[in-house]
Parts: structure tokens; sequence; C-alpha cells
């Protein structure tokens, strides 16, 4: 028969966590979403089941103290998530474990065809390339797009060739920059001007790079830095996360995306994924999609 604990202590829901956690994917690693984490803003809410005491699953929450509503642990940033349930014909006893107030979001398609006759919605979609396909060549990439848009593709390039730029790799240093482009470009719906989330972010680089996951890449145009992007490699995905750049150049943007795709076929890895969020660009490159969902 099975039993339920709330765990509210951020050790033992460590240790709950790592002992579950198949880490997979980036958003499946503790520290990536700890990274997250502040005691003053959310209060630990971690379901934990046992089967004649013996640990079968875990829905790690936490409480969004100002909204009053529970989310997954690590909050809105991470995506493809997964419940730490073994056998997943036990998940709906998981379920009736959650709070009255919940929001989950990003959970992943392969949790969701378990979740079928609760109220799921769609709550984006990923965008993702599987460069195998491609035979990590960013020509046989290109001759996916229609003859007029391959051909826009290249000129843009080429114009931005002109301006004799530098391409720099590992500049962590350059994240304020990145900043500072995004905030010109979004002003107030920015994501960097919640303070919570820009600390978020400093200390998951900061873990990126010390775990040698983490890619930067800088243009630079007459020694001054003009567009940033940061991403980082796991477990055979390349992740291309936040970007900032000098908008007064133009197609910027479309350089620091091709510079990490050629980056990450240079390192064969097998899959790139541009998160969530089509950003005006990921259905006009054939951008393979997954559907993630809500509750």
């Amino acid at each position: 028969m099975l039993k339920f604990k709330i765990i509210k202590e951020i050790e033992e829901c460590e240790k709950l966590w790592k002992l579950l956690s198949t880490n997979k994917t980036l958003w499946d690693i503790w520290e990536v979403n700890y990274c997250f984490y502040n005691p003053k803003l959310y209060d630990l809410h971690f379901i934990v089941g046992y089967d004649d005491d013996k640990l079968v699953g875990l829905l790690p929450l936490w409480l969004d103290k100002k909204e009053d509503v529970h989310g997954f642990f690590g909050g809105e940033f991470p995506e493809k998530r997964i419940f730490f349930v073994k056998n997943k014909d036990l998940i709906h006893e998981f379920f009736e474990q959650l709070p009255e107030y919940i929001h989950l979001m990003y959970i992943d398609s392969s949790e969701a065809k378990h979740l079928e006759e609760y109220d799921l919605a769609k709550c984006d979609i990923r965008y993702f390339f599987d460069l195998r396909k491609f035979d990590f060549d960013f020509e046989n990439l290109l001759k996916t797009f229609k003859k007029k848009h391959r051909k826009n593709f290249r000129y843009d390039l080429k114009q931005l060739a002109k301006l004799n730029y530098e391409v720099r790799f590992g500049e962590k240093k350059f994240f304020d920059k990145l900043v500072e482009f995004n905030k010109k470009r979004f002003g107030s719906e920015s994501d960097f001007e919640d303070k919570e989330f820009l600390i978020g972010m400093e200390k998951f680089i900061d873990y990126l790079d010390k775990e040698n996951m983490l890619h930067v890449i800088s243009i630079i145009v007459d020694d001054k830095v003009e567009g940033v992007e940061i991403g980082a490699d796991y477990n055979g995905v390349y992740y291309v996360f936040n970007a900032g750049s000098n908008r007064e150049i133009k197609n910027l943007g479309k350089l620091l995306i091709v510079e990490h795709i050629k980056n990450a076929m240079k390192l064969k890895v097998p899959v790139i994924d541009f998160l969530s969020g089509d950003s005006g660009w990921k259905k006009l490159w054939n951008c393979e999609e997954e559907v993630l969902y809500e509750l």
C-alpha cells in the first residue's frame, strides 16, 4: 500500500531527488534547478511515495509565496519536466496528493500520455534539430530551406561578413553585455528585469562553466562586443539559451544561432535544442517540434 510524505527540508529534498532522477536531460539535474531556488520566495513541497517503506516516486514542487500557487521546483526556466515516479501506473495516486492550487508547466510529452484523464493543456512548443539528419553539415541544413529563403539567408550572412567581425568562444564575462542588449530590446518585458531570475541565471551559468558544459559565443565588431548568446551541451543535447545583440546591426541574432549550430555540429552533438517559443524564426527554419504541456 502506498504511503505519502511531504518533505520540506532542503537537504532531504536534495537526497531524494538524486536518488530518483535519471539525470537524462539538463533539466533533471538537481544543481540546475537549485540555481533558481530562493528560500525567501519559495517553500519546498516534495511529495514522496513509499510502498512498504520502499521509495517509489517523487513529485518535486515548491510553493510560490507571492502567487500562493505550487509549481515545479526550479521554476519556469527548466523544460521537459518529468515526474520521478518509477512505475508510471502509480502516477495517478501521486497526483491525488497534489495541493489545491498548482501550475505545472513544460511537462514532457512522454509524461502527458500517462495523464490523459487530467486537464492537461498545450503549454508551448519545443524546437530542435536532430543534426545527424544533416550529417553534421550546415550546408545540408540549408538545403531544407525554400529556395528564396536560402538565397536571402546567404545574402544576409554575406552582408554581415563585410563587417569583418570576429567570433569568440568561452567569454563568460560578456554575459553582462547580453543582459544589457536584452533589456534594451525588450524593456520592461525582458526576463532580466526580474532580479531573482537574473541571479538564478548567473548561478546557472557558473554551474555550467564549472562542469565544462558552457558555450558562450560572442560577436566582436571593431573591438566591441555586439552580440552574445549562451548555450550548453549535456548528454547528447546542445541547448541554446538567452541572447542579446546590437539591434542596429541587422541579422546579428541570426549569425549567433548559425554559430551555435556550427559549434554543435563540430562537436558532433546529436541534437540542438532551441527551447520553447518560436521567437519568429524557428518555424521558418523548419525546426522539429515537440509539444510541452501544463496542468
